[in-house]
């Protein structure tokens, strides 16, 4: 069997939206070249399609047409290393993820321990969000939580007081420990979002010991403005949250 023939059966084992490289194939280092060039001609007859230089997919076509790979795909790289957690999706995906908004961004947000230069990626943009707590796979839902508050002036399609009322209805119905968990994360985050979770927890019913590492962590001082409606977050003033003046 000819190196194009065998390359093309390993490909056809792969799953639609794999995003895939030459060292992904099961073939010899001596190989790799012959393998190359026969992913390049497999694109250009249009039997895989090209994400960007040297990264391939097998295209997953439907009634819509042909889909391009998820986020967690294009940027996998960056989200697994060797079997360990290193970064989450984030930013737009969150805030789909969430239902904050219907906009489908073509930028992909990853939250990252390390500091990276955006990039691209095909059509697509990847920047990097700074995530001072540690990365595990258990508790990324509770950053990208962390990250949509941080976030709620730059939801796109919706206002801050209605990604406000979203996020208390999320946050209302996690579970006690995680509410904790949610809360120990957050002292690593700015102060305006420490406030706000505060609010939050604080207007669905959450107890003052449950709040108070939160207001301790802030200076007492300090004014927060966010575009928030007290219809939406009667309680803020309690954590200094004001509305911007017009």
């Amino acid at each position: 069997m000819t190196t194009a023939k065998k390359i093309k059966q390993m490909v056809s084992s792969f799953p639609d939206d794999f995003v895939f490289v030459v060292s992904d194939l099961d073939c010899d280092v001596s190989q790799r070249e012959a393998a190359a060039r026969a992913l390049q001609r497999m694109a250009e007859r249009g039997e895989i399609s090209k994400l960007c230089n040297g990264k391939y997919f097998k295209p997953r076509i439907t009634m819509f047409g042909t889909l391009k790979p998820s986020p967690s795909q294009i940027a996998k790289e960056y989200l697994v290393k060797d079997g360990k957690t290193v970064g989450y999706l984030t930013g737009g995906t969150a805030f789909s993820r969430y239902s904050l908004t219907t906009q489908i961004s073509s930028e992909i947000q990853i939250g990252t321990n390390q500091y990276r230069r955006p990039l691209n990626r095909g059509n697509y943009r990847i920047s990097f969000v700074f995530q001072q707590n540690p990365i595990a796979e258990s508790d990324t839902e509770l950053l990208r939580l962390l990250d949509c508050i941080r976030f709620i002036k730059e939801i796109p399609g919706t206002t801050p007081s209605e990604a406000c009322k979203r996020l208390m209805c999320i946050v209302e119905n996690l579970g006690e420990q995680k509410k904790v968990k949610l809360i120990q994360y957050a002292l690593k985050y700015t102060p305006f979002v420490r406030a706000l979770l505060g609010a939050i927890l604080e207007n669905i019913g959450s107890s003052k010991a449950m709040t108070e590492p939160l207001r301790q962590s802030l200076n007492g001082i300090s004014k927060y403005l966010l575009p928030i409606s007290a219809i939406v977050l009667p309680n803020k003033l309690n954590w200094r949250i004001h509305e911007p003046s017009r």
